[in-house]
């Protein structure tokens, strides 16, 4: 009994390897959490997105070592993910700064009259 016991429970921790999870957060220069940012591996339809709190966790692929974040704003970027990564801070730069732009509009008298 305790050696199926014992072979369950390494069963169980060779699958967990198998299941891995790669996470972080997506920031941007102030430091501030990046609610929405997408992340997916280069070349593959496996995804995700912040949650409100910036935080992310996406499925390890075998295939892939490639990780596209973009965030509506600021520069695509890719970075590469080596099998040590766990806990990921990701630093978002600005995109390209916009100017402001004025919007000014004049009154017409009575346009609707019958």
């Amino acid at each position: 009994m305790k050696n199926i016991t014992l072979i369950i429970i390494l069963l169980c921790l060779g699958f967990q390897g198998f299941a891995q999870n790669l996470t972080g957060v997506v920031v941007n220069q102030d430091k501030e959490r990046l609610t929405g940012a997408t992340l997916y591996w280069q070349g593959t339809t496996v995804g995700t997105a912040t949650n409100a709190d910036g935080y992310f966790k996406i499925p390890r692929i075998k295939e892939t070592k490639m990780l596209v974040i973009s965030y509506v704003g600021y520069t695509a970027d890719t970075i590469e993910i080596t099998p040590e990564d766990a806990d990921l801070i990701i630093f978002f730069a600005m995109g390209v700064e916009m100017e402001t732009v004025e919007i000014t509009a004049k009154e017409r008298d009575n346009l609707f009259q019958p």
